[in-house]
């Protein structure tokens, strides 16, 4: 299935590192589909790990389609909920 959701990843400067893991948060706020977050996370962070991404920040936002909709209209200004931007 096509899944709707926001990611957001964000390289930690320098400056702000601690030696601290990566963070991954996850959240659902679609009820369509049921959702197994662990599982979710577990594969987030592999791919951060094998990107060498190790002090990172990574969110992603399950949302509706009404949610991703709005989100397209808004800030890309395209009516729909597609999937995925498109080049």
């Amino acid at each position: 299935p096509w899944w709707r959701c926001i990611i957001i990843v964000r390289s930690i400067p320098d400056r702000e590192r601690t030696g601290h893991p990566m963070e991954v948060q996850l959240l659902n706020r679609q009820r369509k589909l049921k959702l197994d977050l662990a599982s979710w996370k577990t594969k987030t962070t592999r791919i951060l790990n094998a990107l060498g991404l190790n002090e990172a920040e990574l969110s992603v936002v399950f949302v509706s389609d009404e949610r991703i909709r709005s989100y397209n209209r808004d800030y890309r200004f395209i009516d729909r909920p597609i999937h995925a931007p498109r080049w």
